[in-house]
């Protein structure tokens, strides 16, 4: 038997590809939106994994696939988060093996970081990025300069994302075929 609140579904947005994650974003002050990793099943490979801003009635804001150089940017499917900051999303790429940050009004890259085999992002309050690979977890302080591994990984589950509670600098991290979820403190 299941206790609790009902849910009663009041829409359905509709997306242009496969939604393979999805964020909370501060568009400004006072508005939030939707911030999505898709895979497009069918696109030329440079164009078939993006990152789409959304309002909550469904339009699609901003798409973010390509450079100003016309590079592609991600080369996998993606984990996406918002920070505290407006208008700023992260992005992990675990093909590719970065974490990106952009400004979703300009659609300009941020930073851009090397991490090995990055997954699941979560954001602090305090503007620092977490990162869960099946390697170790990552710390990018809030200057976005480098990513330090914060705790070796000395089994190998199959980690696949995270998040953070501010309240008690907790951070929780699922993995695949496991019954669990794992609690970190950050201390």
């Amino acid at each position: 038997m299941c206790y609790g609140r009902k849910l009663s579904k009041t829409g359905l947005l509709k997306t242009e590809g496969y939604c393979d994650s999805i964020a909370i974003y501060r568009r400004s002050l006072v508005s939030y939106g939707l911030v999505l990793g898709i895979t497009y099943p069918s696109s030329f490979e440079t164009k078939r994994f993006q990152v789409h801003t959304m309002d909550f009635y469904g339009n699609t804001l901003v798409k973010i696939f390509y450079d100003n150089m016309g590079k592609t940017l991600f080369h996998g499917k993606v984990f996406v988060t918002g920070t505290p900051k407006s208008g700023e999303i992260i992005v992990s790429d675990n093909v590719g093996g970065t974490i990106q940050g952009f400004n979703t009004r300009t659609s300009e890259g941020l930073f851009k970081l090397d991490v090995q085999a990055p997954l699941g992002i979560s954001v602090d309050n305090s503007h620092n990025i977490y990162v869960i690979s099946n390697s170790c977890f990552y710390w990018i302080p809030r200057h976005r300069e480098n990513a330090v591994a914060i705790l070796k990984r000395g089994h190998r589950s199959k980690s696949t994302n995270c998040c953070y509670d501010n309240r008690t600098s907790t951070l929780a991290v699922t993995s695949t075929h496991s019954e669990t979820v794992q609690l970190y403190k950050i201390l």
